[in-house]
């Protein structure tokens, strides 16, 4: 039970009184006055002096259903995991691209599934080296036609581009190099209305003045009085040209390059197409030959 309100002694103040409402000390304090024969009555504790709390009743909640997890799904017989078609397929599609797998390795191991399979992959063999499947995927038709081009533009390369700016701006046997002055441009349009020039050049050699011309058009024209290199014949200097600069020299080169690169990749096309073809035939006419003798047999 706790102890009525009221002023009491408090053993850990000696001399000081402090009220006790009834359930706990308060801030309120007083000296104790002297008195003979009182003894100081000890208040109880706060904590027994407090009440107990009512226990809180406890409700008894439902229980959650359990969550349900999938049971996990067996591989399919014949299936093979990453590089079968499901590592190919959207994750919606997988089971279906499983059971697909499954029945077409079933079917596959089958005698008449060997020789229709042998028969069904020679033959797309046999299209992809003949026209190509794929973007940008060329048959052995194309094939041809990237050499023919290749071989067109290496032609070209070598026998009008090469001798026009290469073989210009190289110093051949019995010829020599010297510095002229560009005395004329001769300026004129092609048919797009675009300007271009070809410079006359004046060099001296054994102290006798020589004009050379160039043997090209450009649209980037030296100005009169500009130096350029000037190749002539050493047994007869009025025999010369302006050679070209070495942008020119270096834009000669790509066609003859590109015509090779082009005539290489349709060679490789050629022999992997025709390899392609080679095969699939093989396999085309092994699978149709099972598939007689399996048919005379009278397998189902």
């Amino acid at each position: 039970m706790s102890a009525r309100a009221g002023w009491y002694a408090v053993p850990a103040e000696p001399g000081t009184m402090r009220f006790w409402d009834g359930t706990a000390w308060t801030d309120h304090r007083q000296p104790l006055p002297p008195a003979e024969g009182s003894v100081p009555i000890a208040a109880p504790s706060p904590a027994a002096a407090a009440p107990a709390r009512p226990a809180t009743a406890v409700v008894p909640q439902p229980a959650l259903p359990a969550a349900r997890v999938p049971a996990p799904v067996p591989p399919s017989p014949g299936f093979n995991g990453p590089t079968g078609p499901v590592a190919v397929v959207p994750p919606q599609l997988a089971g279906v691209a499983a059971d697909l797998w499954t029945a077409a390795s079933r079917y596959a191991a089958s005698e008449q599934g060997r020789s229709t399979g042998e028969a069904v992959v020679g033959g797309a063999m046999v299209a992809d080296g003949v026209v190509g499947f794929g973007r940008n995927r060329e048959g052995i038709g194309g094939a041809v036609k990237m050499m023919l081009f290749g071989l067109v533009f290496l032609a070209v390369g070598l026998l009008v581009v090469k001798p026009l700016l290469i073989d210009a701006g190289t110093v051949g046997a019995g010829e020599a190099q010297t510095v002229g002055t560009v005395t004329a441009r001769n300026e004129s349009r092609d048919d797009d209305g675009d300007r271009l020039c070809s410079p006359d050049a004046s060099y001296t050699v054994d102290g006798a003045v020589h004009t050379a011309s160039a043997g090209y058009r450009s649209s980037s024209c030296p100005s009169v009085g500009a130096t350029v290199d000037v190749i002539y014949d050493v047994a007869r200097p009025a025999d010369a040209r302006i050679a070209p600069d070495a942008t020119f020299r270096l834009l000669g080169w790509v066609f003859p390059l590109a015509g090779l690169l082009m005539l290489v990749g349709g060679l490789w096309t050629f022999v992997v197409r025709a390899g392609l073809i080679g095969v699939g035939g093989a396999l085309l006419l092994r699978g149709l030959r099972g598939r007689r003798a399996a048919a005379d047999a009278g397998t189902p």
